[in-house]
């Protein structure tokens, strides 16, 4: 969920989910993974959400960040 929970995007009733899985393979906190590819899932999601609402993707993202002046400054 690293990055995901904690996402700028005004977006209501959202649901964050995490399974445990038990892998033969043993694996190891890394820095940042979780924000890595957490946030090129999300803004995959937000770039649909706006296809599918019909909308410029950059435009939706500012609605969606609307009062985060810092998030706003760094899209623009």
């Amino acid at each position: 969920l690293e990055g995901s929970a904690e996402a700028p995007y005004a977006v209501p009733n959202r649901r964050h989910e995490s399974l445990i899985v038990t892998e033969a393979v043993p694996t190891q906190f890394w820095r940042s993974v979780g924000h890595s590819h957490n946030g090129f899932i999300l803004n995959g999601a937000i770039d649909e959400l706006a296809a599918l609402a019909g909308r410029d993707p950059y435009e939706f993202r500012r609605e969606l960040l609307a009062g985060k002046a810092r998030h706003l400054a760094v899209l623009e």
